[in-house]
């Protein structure tokens, strides 16, 4: 493993509404950056309210971390001369994500007590790891040497999910084998559903031309960014069947990724030019 390094977490707490929902009590957005570092993302949270992302260093690469307790550590695979990508985390400490190499070539990856392990699915020249789940299974996506991309599922072994399309992305997995899907119709607009037992449930967000969902929990509440007529892209909350959609205080563009068992969101916005990750319970 490439050095780690701890340094304090920069957090701004902002007081803002929820959409319409929460009026009484709205919810506390908690923004987290990088120190001296212009883009950070932050994309999955374990049940124990560890969060994982990375950021832009000012050596021009995205370093992976994993904040927790108002530190971040940063976890930078080997391999990955070109950047490293942690999309999620279990409560055992597991990490999902992708980095690329000194041709950057995208790889899967998974990361715990210190070892990374490449999730390359058999066949694949690009790959990518969105999710993981508490029983250690991986969600991603893969490119095939036709240029196609197949949803895939890892628990020991390589399982594939196909849509009929050419782009098919599993992103996350609950303990209840519940998975979020996406994939293109219309590219490069995304549709999502739920996949359960080779059965699909619409969940595209209401009024959205794009719709990517991301994380789910157990509960299977799930959050998305979505895409609107302008082309701006937004954060939602699907619970039970009900969408809450929400943007950060102060942003642009909003962008939600990952949820958990605590009620806690976690995603990415952008002002200014400037990338922050954002944590809020809802």
């Amino acid at each position: 493993m490439r050095s780690q390094k701890v340094c304090s977490l920069l957090l701004l707490l902002v007081l803002a509404g929820w959409a319409t929902a929460h009026a009484a009590n709205p919810p506390r957005f908690h923004f987290v950056q990088c120190p001296e570092s212009p883009e950070t993302h932050l994309n999955g949270v374990s049940n124990n309210n560890v969060a994982v992302g990375y950021c832009l260093g000012s050596d021009g690469v995205f370093h992976g971390f994993v904040a927790a307790n108002g530190k971040l550590t940063y976890v930078d695979d080997p391999k990955g001369v070109g950047g490293t990508f942690p999309e999620d985390v279990n409560s055992g400490g597991t990490i999902a994500g992708f980095y690329l190499d000194e041709s950057s070539n995208h790889h899967a990856f998974s990361y715990a007590n210190g070892q990374f392990r490449d999730l390359d699915p058999p066949g694949s020249i690009l790959a990518i790891a969105f999710g993981i789940d508490e029983l250690g299974r991986v969600t991603g996506e893969f490119e095939d040497q036709d240029g196609f991309f197949h949803g895939w599922v890892f628990d020991g072994a390589f399982h594939g999910v196909e849509l009929g399309s050419g782009i098919t992305s599993v992103r996350d997995i609950n303990a209840n084998n519940l998975a979020t899907v996406a994939w293109q119709d219309q590219p490069p607009l995304y549709r999502s559903s739920l996949y359960h037992g080779g059965k699909l449930t619409d969940i595209n967000v209401p009024g959205a031309i794009s719709t990517l969902a991301h994380g789910i929990n157990t509960a299977g509440d799930v959050v998305f960014s979505w895409t609107d007529e302008n082309s701006v892209d937004h954060g939602a909350l699907l619970v039970g069947r009900k969408f809450t959609k929400f943007d950060a205080p102060g942003c642009d563009t909003t962008t939600a990724t990952g949820i958990n068992d605590n009620q806690v969101i976690v995603g990415s916005c952008s002002a200014g030019g400037i990338v922050q990750g954002f944590y809020v319970t809802y």
